[in-house]
């Protein structure tokens, strides 16, 4: 057979090749299994190099994050999972790793009450100024 040439189809059952509109499970672009699942849920907690996450079925999830995880917040690209804090609401995408579930991308937002504190205010001075002072009328 010529180099192109291309043996027939075969709908044999083990052939080898699927129906149309069917999806295999495959390798991805990057040698990574292709993403198997999706969670939705809050994060209960936040790990060097895993997320707990609470599903949206109320099971706790302890997922892995590697080197090749994507990991956004609000939409941008972060480096890290100092990004993610309690209560953030996050959507996975997920696999089968050797220890467990492997994150292949995280998409967050803040959770109510997520966002980091803002700086306080400092309290009111008292004015040093004697009497007389121009905002002293104002009084």
């Amino acid at each position: 057979m010529a180099s192109r040439e291309r043996p027939p189809e075969s709908r044999a059952p083990g052939s080898g090749s699927l129906p149309v509109g069917t999806l295999g499970a495959g390798q991805g672009g990057s040698g990574r299994p292709a993403p198997t699942d999706q969670l939705h849920g809050r994060v209960e907690w936040v790990g060097d190099n895993e997320l707990l996450i609470r599903g949206d079925d109320g099971v706790e999830y302890d997922v892995g994050v590697d080197e090749q995880t994507r990991l956004f917040m609000k939409g941008e690209l972060v480096t890290g999972l100092r990004e993610y804090h309690e209560g953030d609401e996050v959507r996975v995408t997920y696999g089968d790793g050797p220890g467990g579930l492997v994150a292949h991308r995280v998409d967050g937002m803040p959770g109510t009450g997520a966002e980091p504190p803002r700086p306080q205010e400092s309290a009111p001075r008292e004015d040093t100024a004697g009497p007389g002072a121009p905002l002293d009328s104002l009084r």
